[in-house]
C-alpha cells in the first residue's frame, strides 16, 4: 500500500472517529453508539452509525454509497428501548475486551498450529466501534474484522456474542431505514 493511500486511510479513521465521538442529540444523555466503518471504501463518508439516547430516541446514519443512504430517526418506547439495552447486556457487549478477545483468538492459533491443522480464517476488514452506558459510565471499543473473526473462532463466546448484538443492531438500523 503506498504511503499516501495509507495517509488517506488514517486521515478518514481520524475523522470516523471524531464523528463517533459526538455523544449528545438535542441534550439527551447517549446510552448506545454503535458504527461500523466500511474498509473497502475510500469515501470521507463511509460508516454506518446509530445512536440510542436515554428518552429513546435513535438516530441511523447510512453512508452515500448504501442503497440506503440518508439519515432516519425514530422513537422507541420504554419497553422496545429497555428489551433492547438489556439485550446489549446480556450478550457482553458492556464487558466486551478486545485485547482479551485477540489474546483468546491467538491462543487458539497457536493450539491449532501445534497441532498442525490447517486453519483458514475469513475476515473483513471493516471496523467496529461501539460505546455503551456501563456500570462505570461509558464503555468504549473498536473490533476490526468481526464477522470473519467470529465466524472462525466459535469457541470465543464473548466474540460470537458481540456479532450477535451487532447483528440485531444491524437489524434494527434496517427496520428504523424502512419506515
Amino acid at each position: 500500500m503506498s504511503g499516501s493511500l495509507r495517509l488517506m486511510l488514517l486521515l478518514l479513521t481520524v475523522f470516523n472517529q471524531q464523528l463517533f465521538a459526538q455523544s449528545s442529540l438535542n441534550g439527551a444523555q447517549l446510552i448506545l453508539e454503535y458504527q461500523r466503518v466500511i474498509s473497502m471504501v475510500a469515501e470521507q463518508d463511509n460508516a454506518m452509525r446509530m445512536q440510542v439516547f436515554a428518552d429513546g430516541r435513535v438516530h441511523v446514519h447510512y453512508p452515500a454509497i448504501s442503497r440506503r443512504a440518508g439519515d432516519y430517526e425514530v422513537s422507541l418506547d420504554a419497553a422496545a428501548l429497555n428489551r433492547l439495552m438489556n439485550s446489549m447486556y446480556t450478550l457482553g457487549v458492556a464487558e466486551f475486551d478486545p485485547s482479551g478477545v485477540n489474546e483468546e483468538i491467538r491462543q487458539f492459533s497457536r493450539e491449532a498450529d501445534a497441532a498442525s491443522r490447517l486453519r483458514l480464517v475469513r475476515t473483513d476488514q471493516d471496523m467496529t466501534y461501539i460505546r455503551i452506558l456501563a456500570d462505570r459510565g461509558m464503555h468504549e471499543f473498536g473490533y476490526r474484522g468481526l464477522r470473519g473473526h467470529s465466524e472462525s473462532f466459535p469457541q470465543v463466546n464473548s466474540l460470537v456474542d458481540l456479532s450477535a448484538a451487532v447483528q440485531q443492531l444491524d437489524s434494527l438500523m434496517r427496520e428504523i431505514s424502512r419506515q
